[in-house]
């Protein structure tokens, strides 16, 4: 007797995804188990990243700002239009930043 393999692909998981309140759990648990800590930076780093800021603002030059957002480090390239530092935010011709989670200015 000849016995074909039928792959059940997906069949199988099924019932693990029947239990949606334990799979957002176990979701969760994952990102924050990956989740990173914003880093704290000197006075050094402080000083160096607004001498570039003040330099790449008044050439209009592009620049790569790296952030801290939802536990992961994040970079965002662009050309510095404004700061508004009455709302905290770095406003790029590519998106905004908010000041507090800026960790350099390359």
């Amino acid at each position: 007797m000849d016995k074909v393999y039928h792959d059940r692909r997906m069949l199988k998981w099924l019932p693990f995804q029947s239990l949606t309140e334990q799979g957002k759990d176990i979701l969760k648990l994952l990102e924050n188990q990956y989740a990173q800590t914003q880093p704290s930076l000197s006075e050094d780093q402080y000083e160096e990243m607004q001498y570039r800021f003040e330099e790449a603002y008044a050439r209009q030059e592009p620049v790569t700002v790296g952030y801290f957002s939802a536990g992961r480090k994040r970079c965002l390239s662009g050309v510095i239009l404004t700061a508004d530092l009455s709302q905290g935010l770095l406003v790029l011709n590519t998106g905004t930043i908010a000041v507090k989670t800026i960790i350099s200015l390359k």
